[in-house]
């Protein structure tokens, strides 16, 4: 089965991809999936995320085929307009009717690129998978490949499918700028929407999302299918080129290693972890222990000020020496001229080898759809910090966690209980180990995979 990812995110590194990466292994595990996968990362029509709109130079895996649109025209014209779309599609109800047809005809113009593009790209593509593409970022993109899959699979003369998998819906992604919502609270005439017909599938992470979408004007009938963890990190000793990632950023035999799998944009709460951070070193200190290292995985050039603003602030509470920025951890480990970017699961691998832990501290209501971090310090049997992120306790019931508030006591007290878990895991304490156990269970419940494996089957099904 031949793949093509059409991924709304416009990010070289998202955890979203690293979810699909795992269920893509499992498929290809399962006989269902042939690599490589064609795939579209959004780099034309995400011009906020500040990254070249061709996505060339960027770390792509080798399971990964890119396919980047040329751009018919100035770059920076055509990004002013796919952003001035997207906010007036979320400024809909201001627009009179002569201003809502303009709007109409700008969206048609911005879409027929794309259309051509789509023909090309998945032209020999059994199996398409819509990455949050029904948010309204790209209106003109997501009604270009709705019109295309149309031409491709509505008469049945090939037999493909369509998997529209949404990570994030619009009541609840409630991203702000410049004081305004980004996306409309509700789709409205403009939002392009998944239709049901016999080749497609519109998916969604937890319940909650499940019962949101199921209440959009669309007769497509939503799903759940959570995204996936690994189901095991490696333990036992590290790797050559673990150790040589360690020595890259200085990082002493006896430091343990915290990892912070978010990208430092504001709604993710890097602030608070870095205040966390510099209340654990403070305490580790106090006892005589190692000072632990924070690695924090987002790219540093996806919102560039707030990032330049957590460097300062990270200076500012005195942790130089103790965090390393991965500025965007890769699908897959590789090395450039810079040295080596590790994957998500050498870094846990690293983080379970030196007795460290997981922190995770979003700290803006309404952004967080199912929120994996727990889950990947579970699967990794690590302790896990977090802040109590409005669906921790639905995604998450009876998961055992170090939980992080924002005063300087909650601080202080999280930095202790963290210390203290991460010293208890390296004595092998029974109490905790059932504790963590009760963790991995929890997560792999949710986001093990068990339905990504009845998924694949059903698609192979179509194909046989």
């Amino acid at each position: 089965m031949r793949l093509g990812v059409v991924c709304g995110d416009g990010l070289p590194v998202s955890g979203l991809l690293t979810s699909l990466r795992y269920a893509l292994d499992l498929g290809v595990r399962s006989g269902v999936v042939e690599f490589p996968v064609i795939t579209d990362l959004g780099y034309s029509w995400r011009f906020d995320k500040g990254f070249a709109p061709d996505g060339r130079g960027e770390p792509y895996p080798d399971w990964m085929t890119p396919a980047c649109m040329e751009l018919p025209g100035d770059p920076g014209a055509w990004g002013r307009d796919l952003l001035a779309v997207r906010d007036r599609v979320a400024a809909l109800d201001e627009l009179d009717a002569g201003e809502r047809a303009t709007l109409r005809e700008e969206i048609d113009r911005l879409a027929a690129p794309y259309e051509e593009h789509f023909r090309v790209m998945l032209a020999d593509v059994d199996v398409v998978i819509a990455m949050n593409m029904t948010l309204t970022d790209a209106v003109p993109v997501t009604l270009a490949l709705l019109r295309v899959l149309d031409e491709m699979f509505a008469d049945g003369h090939r037999r493909g499918r369509v998997v529209w998998w949404d990570h994030d819906l619009l009541e609840n992604y409630a991203r702000t700028a410049d004081g305004k919502r980004v996306y409309p609270v509700f789709p409205n005439e403009l939002t392009p929407l998944p239709r049901a017909n016999g080749y497609t599938y519109w998916a969604t992470l937890t319940p909650a999302q499940v019962t949101e979408a199921a209440g959009y004007p669309t007769d497509a009938v939503p799903m759940l299918l959570p995204p996936m963890v690994p189901l095991s990190v490696p333990d036992g000793d590290l790797d050559a080129h673990q150790r040589e990632f360690l020595a890259q950023h200085g990082v002493e035999e006896d430091q343990p290693v915290l990892v912070v799998p978010k990208r430092v944009v504001p709604e993710k709460g890097v602030a608070l972890t870095l205040r966390l951070h510099a209340a654990t070193t403070a305490e580790a200190r106090r006892r005589g222990e190692p000072v632990p290292v924070l690695v924090v995985f987002g790219s540093l050039a996806e919102e560039r000020e707030h990032a330049r603003d957590m460097l300062d602030l990270a200076d500012s509470l005195g942790l130089g020496g103790t965090v390393v920025w991965a500025d965007g951890v890769p699908l897959s480990s590789y090395r450039d001229e810079q040295g080596l970017h590790l994957d998500e699961i050498d870094l846990l691998h690293i983080a379970r080898n030196r007795s460290g832990a997981v922190v995770y501290t979003p700290n803006v209501p309404g952004v967080e759809a199912a929120s994996m971090p727990p889950a990947f310090a579970a699967v990794a049997e690590l302790p896990c910090a977090v802040s109590p992120f409005k669906i921790f306790a639905s995604v998450y019931p009876g998961y055992s966690a170090v939980m992080v508030g924002p005063s300087a006591g909650e601080l202080e007290r999280a930095a202790g209980e963290l210390l203290d878990m991460m010293a208890a895991v390296r004595k092998a304490d029974p109490v905790v180990r059932r504790k963590l156990a009760n963790n991995r269970d929890i997560s792999l419940r949710t986001f093990g995979e068990v339905h990504w494996r009845a998924f694949w089957q059903e698609l192979a099904e179509v194909f046989r």
